[in-house]
């Protein structure tokens, strides 16, 4: 007959249940005062969206190790590229941590190049970020085609200055 667990072991567990509570909670609060969704809305205006979609950032050795998969959503709109994460992976600073988050705007898009990394086909993304670095997705899109084709309608129609 096996014996129940020890007052210590209870305590551990109980520990690390509200540790990881505590850093949802804060995960929470940071995206809400700083403005960004817990959970996913569409762009209206969207030539391009997939949710599920893969991807990482090449800012640094372990985004690009990192990453998500079938968990962001993309989106091109007349003005912006858009990455979002989705409900739950925006949770415990995993976006703010792997730099999987970024609306940007489309005169901003410096490269778009297809390419195959860990055996996924995917779209490289670079991009002049807020301050000015220049930086690059990996995005692993089910459809492929169709994001590049919105991009690029969407970057001519903003070079034309059809859209403001």
């Amino acid at each position: 007959m096996a014996d129940s667990p020890g007052p210590a072991f209870i305590w551990g567990f109980v520990a690390v249940c509200a540790w990881i509570g505590l850093v949802i909670a804060a995960s929470i609060f940071y995206r809400r005062s700083s403005g960004k969704p817990i959970w996913h809305r569409d762009d209206e205006d969207a030539l391009f969206l997939e949710k599920r979609a893969s991807g990482n950032s090449h800012r640094t050795w372990y985004t690009k190790l990192g990453g998500a998969r079938n968990a962001l959503a993309v989106a091109v709109t007349p003005s912006h590229l858009v990455v979002r994460p989705l409900f739950p992976f925006n949770l415990m600073f995993l976006p703010e941590i792997y730099g999987l988050e970024a609306t940007v705007p489309l005169n901003r898009v410096r490269a778009v190049e297809t390419g195959r990394q860990f055996g996924q086909d995917v779209v490289d993304v670079e991009f002049e970020g807020a301050s000015g670095e220049v930086e690059r997705y990996s995005l692993g899109l089910r459809r492929q085609d169709e994001f590049l084709t919105a991009l690029d309608r969407a970057q001519r129609a903003s070079a034309s200055g059809a859209v403001r």
